[in-house]
């Protein structure tokens, strides 16, 4: 009897460390699963922006709906957050694509993972530009209207990559640093300037200080220099 009391608990042992085992196994795929899931999210989410942007490009107008966008096929597989319809809103220059989440929560987190979307609530918005009319050179340029209403709108919180175009036309630039290899201006006001090099063609400045004196001192030595000469000239010791 006691030892089939004990190949009992082997047995009831070996089924609660295998239950055990299936338990955290499936947590772990459920895990895996939702944050795949998630991932699918974003990479839809993206993919419909930017075929909204093409569309809008090239049509001239925003588009209304899925079905303006993607075929009966397409749309079914689409992977949407939460299984939410995504809602078009066409407002003054760009066009709200927004999802309605289970919480503020869920929608402020899905909106950190794209760039440029952010939250309303419990609403996840993504909004896409009104492309810029294309230049007869075909360039594109950036274009960005200040919104009174949305100040959330007015502030870029990435890095900006130009790729080696330009910036131009810019009216006035507020930074805290600039590092720069070439700078060329008309004029250049700085309260404080340092520089390993400085070639200049005219040079007009009230003082300039070195670690050993000063273009003032240099001046006024002369002056009393100018001055000494003509009282020795004056008394016939100097010619």
């Amino acid at each position: 009897m006691k030892r089939l009391g004990f190949v009992m608990l082997e047995v009831i042992t070996a089924i609660v460390i295998v239950s055990s085992l299936l338990l955290m196994i499936n947590q772990a795929w459920v895990f895996k699963s939702s944050q795949q899931q998630r991932y699918d999210w974003i990479v839809d989410a993206e993919q419909l922006r930017l075929v909204a942007t093409d569309f809008w490009a090239k049509n001239g107008a925003p588009p209304s709906t899925m079905a303006d966008l993607f075929t009966e096929r397409e749309i079914e597989q689409f992977r949407l957050p939460w299984l939410q319809q995504w809602q078009f809103a066409y407002n003054a220059e760009w066009l709200e694509l927004s999802v309605v989440a289970p919480s503020s929560a869920q929608a402020g987190w899905l909106a950190q993972q794209i760039a440029g979307a952010f939250s309303r609530e419990n609403e996840f918005v993504m909004p896409v530009w009104q492309p810029h009319a294309q230049s007869a050179t075909s360039e594109i340029y950036l274009h960005r209207v200040e919104q009174s209403e949305k100040p959330y709108l007015n502030a870029m919180a990435t890095e900006l990559d130009m790729g080696l175009f330009d910036i131009i036309n810019v009216n006035n630039l507020d930074m805290q640093r600039l590092t720069a290899d070439n700078v060329r201006t008309d004029e250049l006001e700085a309260t404080s300037l340092k520089t390993t090099e400085l070639f200049v063609t005219t040079l007009y400045a009230h003082d300039v200080i070195t670690p050993t004196t000063s273009l003032q001192e240099v001046t006024d030595r002369l002056a009393e220099y100018v001055e000494l000469w003509k009282e020795c000239q004056l008394q016939g010791k100097c010619s």
